[in-house]
C-alpha cells in the first residue's frame, strides 16, 4: 500500500511539473526547509480500540523536518516535491497503557499559495513508512496538512517564515490530529543564478 501510493504521488507530481514549466517563461525554482513541533492527539477509529479505552484520545507530541530540495514557484504558486521526517513521543500514561512512539518518512507532494506580500498557505500529503522505536514493527500511514505561513522577512535570496501546520494522519487505528507552530526557509534559486549571471556579464 506505501509503496503504491507513494510511486502515484511521484508520478503525478512530475506530470504537473514538466506539463507547467515550458508554459511560463518566469518559472523560478527554489530549494528549501521547515522544521516544526506539534501537540498530537491521538482518537481511536477502530471500535475494537475505542473499546478498549477509558479516554476520548491520547496526548503525545510530534517534531518533523520536511525537506524540499527542488520546488517550482510559478508566479505566487509553488509546487514541490518534499521528504518527511518525523518522530512522535511516547503518549502520557493513562493506569498501565501507554501510546507508543515511532518515527516516519515519506515522500510528500506540497502546493503553497502567497496570498499576500506576508500571508500564505501551504497544503501537503504524503505516505508515511513507520516504525515504532524501540521495536522494529513497521506499518503504513497517510498524513495531510494545511498550514499558513507569515513572511517574518528575506535576505538577499533567502526567505523566513513561521508556519502553524495542522496536520491529520491516519496510522494502525488512530486519527492523529497535530496542531504546531515551526520556521520555514527557502532559497530562490533561479534569482540567485541569474544574480551570478548578471554579475559575470559586466
Amino acid at each position: 500500500m506505501y509503496h503504491r501510493l507513494r510511486h502515484i504521488g511521484l508520478t503525478f507530481l512530475s506530470l504537473v511539473m514538466l506539463t507547467i514549466l515550458p508554459l511560463h517563461a518566469n518559472a523560478a525554482w527554489t530549494s528549501g526547509i521547515s522544521l516544526s513541533s506539534s501537540y498530537s492527539a491521538a482518537i481511536p477509529t477502530s471500535s475494537g480500540l475505542a473499546d478498549q479505552e477509558s479516554l476520548p484520545f491520547r496526548s503525545q507530541a510530534a517534531v518533523q523536518i520536511d525537506m524540499a530540495p527542488l520546488s517550482l514557484r510559478i508566479g505566487s504558486v509553488t509546487f514541490g516535491g518534499e521528504l518527511w521526517l518525523k518522530y512522535t513521543s511516547r503518549s502520557i500514561y493513562w493506569g498501565n497503557t501507554f501510546y507508543r512512539p515511532f518515527w516516519a518518512i515519506g515522500p510528500a507532494a506540497s502546493i503553497h499559495i502567497q496570498i499576500n506580500d506576508s500571508i500564505g498557505l501551504q497544503v501537503a500529503g504524503t505516505a508515511l513508512f513507520c516504525w515504532y522505536d524501540p521495536a522494529q514493527q513497521a506499518f503504513a500511514a497517510i498524513d495531510v496538512m494545511a498550514a499558513p505561513t507569515f513572511r517574518l522577512g528575506s535576505m538577499v535570496h533567502n526567505v523566513f517564515e513561521l508556519t502553524s501546520p495542522i496536520r491529520f494522519e491516519f496510522r494502525n487505528q488512530i486519527l492523529a490530529v497535530q496542531v504546531g507552530i515551526g520556521l520555514r526557509w527557502y532559497y530562490n534559486i533561479s534569482q540567485a543564478m541569474d544574480d551570478a549571471t548578471q554579475m559575470r556579464s559586466r
